[in-house]
């Protein structure tokens, strides 16, 4: 009995599955959102000043984000000075600025949740081509870093809802005092997304043909350590 080598055509299956299983599983996790981004502000409480709800929407640009005045309605009419909502690569950075003190003399944003939903900011229609959104790391320190002096005395609450979108609520987060009171508080929160390949068409299906050609090679006894029962010596 002798073994039979793999053939040319095989061979090239086989590697190509290799390859298009590195592809897979590799890619750039700093892939850059795709626009646009629906981004709503939620208050189901409206303000400490006027408790009638509101909700707003912006198609926003990642490219150009949301500032104060700008033209989008989140812009124009709810941001305080120096607010801002920043799409850097595959991240969301938000400004958020105390607006109101609460009875017990925290310094907050003065939005209000009601009937057990949160005041929040939802980014929907989140899209990195070729990749899915997974989970998520939430940073809360002064220039969007990792580590440093931190803004914020408590209340995060970040979740990711569907694998495109991801909620910031707004309602429980409580600043620190930076010696100014509301007017000088705020927090800078970066919203990292992470991502997994998704295999393109073409990717599936090389990976299917190479593994096709690896069982088909096994039953055929194609491969070392197996001898074929089909030919004679």
């Amino acid at each position: 009995m002798k073994q039979h080598k793999l053939s040319r055509f095989m061979r090239r299956c086989i590697c190509g599955a290799g390859i298009a299983l590195v592809a897979v599983m590799s890619g750039s996790a700093h892939a850059a959102l795709e626009s646009p981004v629906a981004v709503s502000l939620i208050v189901p409480g409206g303000f400490a000043s006027d408790p009638t709800p509101f909700s707003v929407t912006d198609s926003v640009d990642p490219a150009v984000g949301i500032a104060v005045g700008d033209s989008t309605t989140i812009g124009g009419s709810y941001l305080l000075p120096d607010e801002s909502i920043q799409f850097v690569d595959n991240s969301i950075r938000l400004h958020v600025a105390a607006g109101d003190v609460s009875g017990a003399g925290a310094l907050i944003t003065g939005y209000l949740g009601a009937g057990g939903f949160h005041a929040r900011y939802v980014f929907d229609n989140l899209f990195v081509t070729g990749r899915e959104i997974v989970g998520l790391n939430v940073f809360a320190f002064d220039g969007f870093g990792e580590s440093g002096f931190s803004g914020v005395a408590g209340g995060v609450g970040v979740t990711l809802a569907t694998p495109r979108s991801v909620v910031f609520n707004l309602d429980e987060l409580v600043f620190a005092d930076r010696g100014n009171g509301s007017s000088g508080a705020f927090g800078e929160f970066r919203i990292d997304l992470l991502t997994r390949a998704v295999p393109e068409p073409s990717t599936l299906a090389m990976l299917l043909l190479g593994f096709s050609a690896v069982g088909f090679g096994a039953r055929r006894g194609h491969f070392p350590g197996r001898r074929s029962t089909s030919s004679p010596c």
